[in-house]
């Protein structure tokens, strides 16, 4: 169920790049729901079940990018779609940055989005705006949650 989910997220993204998008020379789209924190979702427990954790849900990333200049970056999170996105909490304080890493791991540029304190299932981010970035790396989109990142998904570029 989460392959089927997952596919779904990503071709949605994909498509909508492709129906407002007149030139994209490199893309990449991906999604991950591995958790980067012990923030989980827990279930209260009761005389049938232990506590459980169930993942948020996906993160979703999708770039174009010539090289090293970016000309388009979206990010989308929704909570689990599977029998169990009635028990996933909504998420809250939440921001979507775009994080650029070197090519020894080492972040040097954070485009840090703005904080929404609405609680929903749902987050996304865009930017149409071309940057040029100094050196050839890796593009992660990280999904923070209370000021903690519990999301990440990259790619490479340059």
């Amino acid at each position: 169920m989460r392959l089927v989910t997952s596919l779904f997220i990503a071709f949605a993204l994909v498509v909508s790049v492709v129906l407002d998008s007149d030139q994209a020379i490199a893309s990449a789209t991906g999604c991950d729901n591995r958790q980067y924190s012990s923030a989980s979702a827990p279930i209260e427990p009761n005389a049938l079940y232990q506590e459980i954790t169930l993942p948020y849900g996906y993160l979703c990333h999708l770039m174009h990018n010539n090289g090293t200049v970016i000309s388009e970056q979206k990010a989308a999170y929704t909570a689990s779609a599977g029998i169990y996105a009635p028990l996933v909490k909504d998420v809250c304080n939440w921001r979507i940055d775009f994080v650029y890493y070197d090519k020894k791991g080492d972040e040097f540029l954070r485009d840090e989005g703005e904080t929404v304190s609405d609680c929903k299932k749902g987050a996304s981010r865009n930017i149409d705006k071309k940057k040029t970035l100094p050196t050839q790396g890796t593009a992660c989109a990280e999904l923070m949650i209370d000021g903690e990142r519990r999301f990440m998904q990259c790619h490479p570029f340059g």
